[in-house]
This record gives structure tokens, C-alpha cells and sequence, in this order.
């Protein structure tokens, strides 16, 4: 159903970060997506598991704050175009 609606980055908030957030990343990443994980919006219980987490996924694809997103889409005529990657964050 994403696929077919033309998606090509998904952006993978949620709780659990070292667990679920991470894994549903992964899995967007298996199959040829984009992921970008808003920092402000995982959390976990362990706040060392967290941390490691982000350190982790930020080598692997975008790890950015909700804000940046949110002024990349915004900068866009159409947002529901807009792409999020690298070389359009402005940290």
C-alpha cells in the first residue's frame, strides 16, 4: 500500500527506541526506503539504551529533529512532495 501510493521515505517516530523504532527502520531500509527518525519524537526507558540507538541509526540514515522536518516540508510548494534528505537539512 505505500509503495503503490508512490512513497519513498518514511519517517519512523515511537517509543522503544533501541527496539521497535530501530527495527521498523531497518525494515523500511530492507526494502529501499528512506528513513528518517525524529530525534525528539523516540523515547525509551533506558536513557543509555536511547542514546546508543540514535548514535547508531544516525550512521545509517537521517536522524533529525521533528522541527527540521517539519521546515523541509513547509520550504516546499507541494509538502506532500517534499523530500527529506541530506542536502536539504539545515541544522
Amino acid at each position: 500500500m505505500v509503495r503503490n501510493n508512490g512513497i519513498k521515505t518514511l519517517i519512523t517516530p515511537g517509543v522503544t527506541t533501541e527496539g521497535c523504532v530501530e527495527s521498523t527502520a531497518r525494515d523500511g531500509q530492507f526494502h529501499d526506503y528512506m528513513i528518517v527518525t525524529p530525534r525528539d519524537c523516540v523515547k525509551s526507558e533506558n536513557q543509555r539504551n536511547h542514546e546508543g540507538a540514535l548514535e547508531i541509526m544516525a550512521g545509517r540514515w537521517d536522524v533529525i529533529t521533528s522541527k527540521q522536518i517539519m521546515d523541509i516540508w513547509s520550504s516546499r510548494r507541494e509538502p506532500q512532495l517534499a523530500s527529506v534528505r541530506r542536502e536539504n537539512i539545515h541544522a
